[in-house]
């Protein structure tokens, strides 16, 4: 990806990330921001290019820990379906 199409996607990135926490935040009674999240996305038709990330709410050790739980998690899940095939 070039730099400057590199710098509209991660506009529109941060716009997301804005109108998600905004969205998910409301879902939630009481004031402030309540909801955190990790937003990955990756392109398709170009494996070689990195993922881009967002954290709203979470620093990146925080970022870290939850994607090694997830990872783990997935793992899990993905042994037991095995199981029940």
């Amino acid at each position: 990806m070039k730099a400057d199409a590199l710098q509209v996607f991660q506009e529109h990135m941060n716009r997301l990330g804005d109108m998600l926490s905004d969205a998910l935040n409301k879902m939630v009674p009481g004031s402030g921001k309540k909801v955190g999240f990790f937003l990955l996305v990756f392109p398709l038709a170009n494996p070689e290019t990195p993922v881009t990330f967002l954290a709203d709410g979470a620093d990146t050790d925080q970022v870290i820990g939850l994607l090694e739980e997830t990872v783990k998690r997935l793992k899990q899940e993905r042994s037991q379906q095995a199981g029940h095939a």
